[in-house]
């Protein structure tokens, strides 16, 4: 690896670390907005009432990251 991509490296990984807790806590309820838009109305086709513990643990379940795959 050549020390341009090595510098580059370290430099991105610098930069994520210097995210506070309220940009990473944003990032998180952006995501889990993406989640509930995209997996909600799936959930709720398979017959979970939306906003219920059920149909929040579809959704979890469900999406790609989630973590019961």
């Amino acid at each position: 690896m050549s020390k341009i991509a090595i510098l580059a490296l370290f430099s991105t990984i610098f930069i994520m670390g210097c995210a506070s807790d309220s940009e990473r806590a944003a990032a998180a309820e952006r995501d889990v907005r993406r989640r509930v838009d995209v997996y909600g109305p799936a959930c709720e086709q398979m017959g979970f009432k939306k906003d219920t513990d059920a149909w929040r643990f579809c959704v979890v379940t469900y999406s790609p990251t989630g973590h019961h795959h």
